[in-house]
């Protein structure tokens, strides 16, 4: 079992730092326009056809226009409740911070911001319950998930029971649990071209205040000989308790350089 790595850039590191705690973000803010697609792409198959019609131009399909008020209001509001309420962390699984350069590019601030890193077994014992904890997958069975979403699609007998007063909040937050508890979620796979981040994932319906404590977990502060702060400043930033705990290291990178070097 490696350590879950999760980088961030250095003003997200000093909040997270002095607070002791990481904040879930939006699945919806997520860099794979793909994943922010997989309930509301479902969910609008399940309007009755009759209430909808598709929006053609040039011989090409655009959306659907849903002609009812209601209905249209109604699944405005399950779309606004995916948007603002399903909520992740996600990690890198590895034992060596220098070998993600891609990741230092894309999420620490190109190569200027802040690696923490994480024993995984103590952080992940504080996810809350209703929580889902993934180990994502590559190697996505994807006629299965295919058949599983299109089974999760809304009935006309959910419809008809629930749309008349715009869909509850219960209503949608049970939907949304359904299909993340399923082993065949989409949320637990991705596709092989991602497979570098080594991703495991925290994904759950909450709140927007919502937060993991690392106060136990954490075992690791790494930055880049292109960081604006060396290690004594850094280590002179850092909340008492966490020094003089040897935390923090500096990764050095060369250009062409498959792997940095940890420097102590």
């Amino acid at each position: 079992m490696g350590d879950l790595l999760h980088f961030t850039k250095f003003e997200s590191f000093l909040k997270i730092i002095h607070s002791n705690k990481l904040r879930y973000g939006l699945l919806y803010n997520c860099n794979d326009p793909l994943e922010k697609r997989v309930i509301t792409d479902e969910h609008i198959h399940s309007i009755p056809q009759e209430y909808r019609r598709e929006v053609v131009e040039n011989g090409k399909f655009l959306s659907y226009e849903v002609d009812d008020d209601l209905i249209a209001k109604s699944f405005g509001r399950f779309e606004r409740y995916y948007k603002e309420s399903l909520r992740l962390l996600c990690f890198v699984e590895s034992d060596n911070p220098s070998s993600h350069p891609r990741m230092w590019a894309q999420y620490g601030d190109n190569y200027q911001g802040v690696c923490l890193s994480f024993d995984k077994e103590k952080l992940l014992s504080g996810v809350a319950d209703n929580h889902h904890i993934y180990n994502v997958d590559y190697d996505a069975p994807m006629s299965e998930i295919n058949k599983f979403m299109q089974s999760t699609r809304i009935s006309k007998e959910q419809f008809r029971d629930n749309y008349n007063e715009g869909f509850s909040d219960s209503f949608i937050s049970n939907y949304i649990e359904d299909i993340l508890s399923n082993p065949l979620t989409p949320y637990r796979f991705k596709h092989s071209d991602w497979s570098d981040e080594n991703e495991t994932r925290i994904i759950g319906v909450m709140p927007e205040d919502t937060y993991l404590d690392i106060r136990d977990s954490l075992n690791g502060i790494i930055i880049t000989g292109y960081s604006n702060f060396d290690k004594e400043l850094l280590e002179g930033l850092l909340p008492k308790v966490y020094r003089g705990n040897k935390l923090v290291r500096r990764v050095s990178f060369q250009p062409g350089m498959k792997e940095g070097g940890i420097l102590l």
